[in-house]
């Protein structure tokens, strides 16, 4: 939690609070217009290219951010289509820092799992 409380990027989204219940613990974002990239790439509104566009930046900086300007560079650990939420404007945001980590300067190139992308044809 220290991790992303020490955050001020327009395309992280806050957390505003949490909550542990049953050993369980919830994190809580501000409401998303727009719901999450991949409802938006689910969805029946097909995104223009201003709008990829636009998200790619957004994203892009974000990383950015993480990596390069915090006082601690972090790595995210877990970015994908569910945990990009996107305001009325398409304007991107990265968020659920669970698996997040203060990053130790390690650089592994093994493959630790899957990814299922999306193509647009």
């Amino acid at each position: 939690m220290r991790i992303i409380f020490s955050f001020s990027h327009q395309n992280i989204s806050p957390l505003i609070g949490v909550c542990v219940q049953h050993n369980d613990l919830t994190s809580v974002y501000n409401l998303s217009s727009r719901g999450s990239l991949e409802e938006a790439l689910q969805g029946k509104h097909v995104l223009g290219w201003e709008e990829r566009f636009q998200i790619a930046i957004g994203l892009g900086e974000a990383l950015d951010y993480l990596h390069n300007q915090c006082s601690n560079p972090v790595t995210h650990r877990d970015v994908k289509s569910s945990n990009v939420l996107l305001s009325d404007e398409f304007e991107p945001q990265l968020s659920d820092f669970g698996l997040s980590i203060w990053d130790q300067s390690l650089v592994n190139t093994q493959n630790k799992g899957t990814w299922w992308g999306h193509l647009d044809t």
